[in-house]
């Protein structure tokens, strides 16, 4: 299956999850604990079908520097969760305010949506590049996906694409061997 056919199946069975509140608190509490010894985090604003991120962004900002994404022309930036009234609503790309003023520096830990991953640690993502691009100036740093079990799929990637660090599961965290 090419990548293109490999998102439409991952979206649906995404799409379909089931016991999904029940798996999302269960990737929070991993989360916060697995972000426990960073001080700054770089984490998407769930949409769709995507492991909710509402509630770990909340956590987070208690004891942690935050950031979300505001994509622009192609160009994903880091602007500070303190900034964002709202989580609640976003665009088509995950923005939640039309910023200007970005972080642009280095979070020490970066949480990503992800439609697959496999036993690599290979996301798939939406086919824009926006992470690639990003962890291209500014990977170096932990990366993160969060998916459900059912996510994890084999699949072609490119010699660009960055492999995760991490995968958190309902099921617990999966690392990259190293």
């Amino acid at each position: 299956m090419n990548k293109s056919d490999v998102r439409a199946l991952m979206k649906s069975v995404r799409a379909n999850i089931t016991e999904r509140a029940k798996k999302d608190s269960a990737i929070a509490r991993a989360v916060s604990e697995f972000a426990r010894n960073y001080n700054s985090v770089f984490i998407y604003v769930s949409m769709s079908s995507e492991v909710e991120t509402r509630t770990i962004i909340s956590d987070l900002a208690a004891s942690k520097r935050v950031f979300v994404p505001y994509t622009e022309h192609g160009v994903m930036h880091a602007v500070s969760a303190d900034c964002v009234k709202a989580l609640d609503k976003t665009d088509n790309l995950g923005n939640t305010v039309k910023a200007t003023d970005y972080f642009d520096g280095q979070a020490d830990l970066t949480v990503v949506p992800l439609l697959a991953f496999d036993k690599s640690l290979h996301r798939l993502g939406y086919g824009a590049g926006c992470y690639d691009k990003y962890f291209a100036e500014f990977g170096n740093c932990t990366k993160v996906g969060l998916a459900y079990g059912e996510q994890l799929c084999e699949f072609e990637y490119e010699p660009f694409d960055v492999p995760l660090d991490a995968v958190i599961t309902p099921n617990g965290i999966i690392r990259r061997l190293t």
